[in-house]
Parts: structure tokens; sequence; C-alpha cells
């Protein structure tokens, strides 16, 4: 199925901006590895534009996890961290 993310929660004491977790309309709030895990399962998510931009899985290396970003398209409006960001939420 297709999510919007509508919000993140950023780590901060990473100094490489990293987001700890994702808020997914009609899933709540998913960690990075709930969310890496859903799109390993075939669900996507979006982040609302315009132009919408879909999230992307970026495989880690030896100086980084794998983590996730829009495909890029040139526009910062649709960016994870153009998001409204909330303190750390569960479930």
């Amino acid at each position: 199925m297709d999510y919007q993310i509508t919000g993140i929660v950023p780590d901060r004491s990473d100094p490489d901006r990293s987001i700890d977790q994702f808020k997914a309309e009609g899933l709540g709030w998913l960690t990075l590895d709930g969310l890496l895990q859903r799109m390993v399962n075939g669900d996507r998510f979006w982040v609302a534009g315009p132009p919408s931009a879909w999230l992307e899985r970026v495989p880690g290396n030896a100086y980084r996890r794998t983590h996730v970003r829009t495909v890029p398209d040139g526009k910062w409006d649709n960016n994870l961290y153009a998001l409204p960001r909330y303190e750390v939420k569960y479930g």
C-alpha cells in the first residue's frame, strides 16, 4: 500500500541529521527500522509537494546505516526535513 509521511521525529543527538520516527497516515508512528521493513515488504511512502515525492531506501555502508530519502527532484518543499517535527512518539 501507499502511505503519506506527515511528520518526523529528528534525532537531536545525531550530527548527520538522521530521523528516528516517521508519522505515516493510517499507520501512526514508525521507527526507521519499521519503515524500512515495510518498504522491503512492498509498502511505498511519499511526502506531499507540490510536487509529491516518493521515499527510497538508501543502502548503508561502512560509514552510515541504511536510511531513506525523497527521490531527488530539486525541490526543498517536499523534503522530509520540511515536515512538522515532533518529540519522540511511540505507537
